[in-house]
């Protein structure tokens, strides 16, 4: 499953005591605990690593943005210099 794949990849690049990667095991063993029809022990904790991972992924997805401006903004100046 592309979920598991992508904590495998998170475990090989961060290390198995990686927070990130802890949080997102479990969060993955509740979430088929729940869709299982299981209660999970912690719902404080469940909510706490599911916006945890929405920050990370909304602070990732600004970088990409910032990143991608600059490189417009590169590419503007590149054919600016071009034109001269």
């Amino acid at each position: 499953h592309p979920i598991v794949l992508d904590l495998e990849r998170m475990v090989r690049s961060q290390g198995e005591e990686s927070d990130e990667a802890k949080d997102f095991a479990v969060l993955l063993y509740d979430v088929a605990a729940l869709t299982s029809g299981y209660e999970i022990e912690d719902s404080g904790d469940f909510a706490k690593r599911i916006l945890s991972m929405m920050t990370i992924k909304s602070k990732s997805d600004i970088r990409d943005v910032e990143v991608e401006a600059q490189n417009v903004e590169q590419e503007h100046v590149e054919d600016n210099h071009e034109n001269v």
